[in-house]
């Protein structure tokens, strides 16, 4: 089989990692046994295959990426009203990979080493698709706290990243 690429424009995906999937035992898998090699060829993938199947032309999985994250104020102390820690982040750009699902993404936070939840009256967190903030209230003197977050695809992929400020004295 012979599949032209010139037409195909995957973002974040190069031409190189595009693969052949096919159907085995009922599933559209990369590891169809009817596969038998693969390769790109300048603008081709070109395949074996030892039969006749539905085939079609697909990208790699990836993970989503937490691409910036913040405390406002910089440098918190105990005469702050709050401080928020922001996380940005982006699900993979591959069209086949699924959007951040934000009943699985989960926030640990974490003060003077207890965890705290969003139950807790300090705590506020907003988690949307693009982005989550957490916002903690009544910042008292020394406190180290500590803000986890683990972003997870509709997929199952997951990124994760941390934010650790001590609230300083005035």
């Amino acid at each position: 089989i012979t599949v032209d690429l010139g037409g195909v424009d995957i973002d974040g995906v190069d031409d190189s990692d595009l693969e052949l999937a096919g159907i085995d035992d009922g599933e559209f898998t990369t590891d169809a046994a009817a596969i038998l090699d693969q390769e790109v060829v300048g603008d081709e993938l070109v395949a074996t295959v030892s039969g006749f199947s539905t085939y079609g032309i697909t990208a790699p999985d990836q993970d989503p990426e937490i691409i910036d994250s913040s405390v406002t104020p910089a440098n918190p102390d105990e005469d702050d009203d709050s401080a928020t820690v922001a996380f940005d982040y982006e699900a993979n750009p591959n069209p086949q990979d699924s959007p951040i699902d934000v009943t699985e993404t989960d926030v640990e936070i974490e003060i003077d080493g207890d965890e705290v939840s969003d139950a807790d009256d300090r705590i506020d967190i907003q988690i949307t698709r693009n982005d989550a903030e957490v916002e903690i209230d009544d910042l008292e003197a020394d406190e180290t706290i500590e803000v986890e977050l683990t972003v997870v695809d509709d997929g199952g992929n997951e990124d994760t990243a941390a934010e650790t400020f001590t609230v300083d004295e005035v």
